[in-house]
């Protein structure tokens, strides 16, 4: 399992690290720049949206790398099982344990089931918050910027798309660098045991 499962853990995190976790950033600067340079109140937006999603989706690492750690002691468990059984076939035949040790199996397979079900309910919060925070963020965005155009700023509807498409731009961001938080967070647990 470490020198299958565990590498692609880390494997997988490691391509995703260098594809998005550049990309990613370089994104979210520009899309804030551009979009303070159209029309600078936007950055209040910003400044509520941006914090609020580093908080949440921290919230939800920490709690995740806990669950997984203990997700892969439960899955060395179960190994250990299955390891167990091959090696002595012939032991548990004799001595007519092939029940006890299915019951036993059934109990790790079910608690290493339950553990990852828990996992990805956790995981799963990412996405709500993140559309939460996308369309909280293009709702004041609109409404800022329909007080601009009725003040009679000069603010038009290709600003306000552009603003718009800046936003949606940078909570994308958001949302591909939480993906790889998660994919981090899974490949730091299967790192250790790798070490190990």
């Amino acid at each position: 399992t470490r020198l299958t499962t565990d590498v692609t853990n880390v494997q997988t995190a490691f391509m995703m690290t260098i594809r998005t976790a550049v990309r990613a950033p370089m994104m979210m600067i520009v899309s804030i720049i551009f979009a303070l340079s159209i029309y600078p109140k936007v950055g209040l937006v910003y400044l509520i949206s941006v914090p609020f999603l580093f908080i949440a989706l921290g919230i939800i690492m920490v709690k995740a790398i806990k669950v997984f750690n203990k997700i892969f002691k439960k899955y060395d468990a179960l190994n250990n099982s299955v390891q167990e059984n091959v090696k002595a076939m012939r032991v548990v035949k004799a001595y007519v344990r092939e029940d006890y040790e299915m019951k036993k199996f059934d109990k790790s397979a079910e608690d290493v089931r339950k553990s990852f079900e828990r996992a990805e309910k956790i995981v799963a919060f990412n996405s709500p918050v993140m559309m939460i925070a996308m369309h909280g963020t293009t709702t004041a965005i609109l409404f800022l910027c329909a007080n601009a155009g009725i003040v009679g700023s000069g603010f038009n509807v290709a600003n306000l798309s552009a603003l718009v498409t800046y936003s949606v731009q940078l909570l994308m961001s958001f949302m591909m660098l939480s993906m790889i938080f998660v994919m981090i967070t899974m490949a730091f647990a299967s790192l250790k045991r790798i070490m190990e």
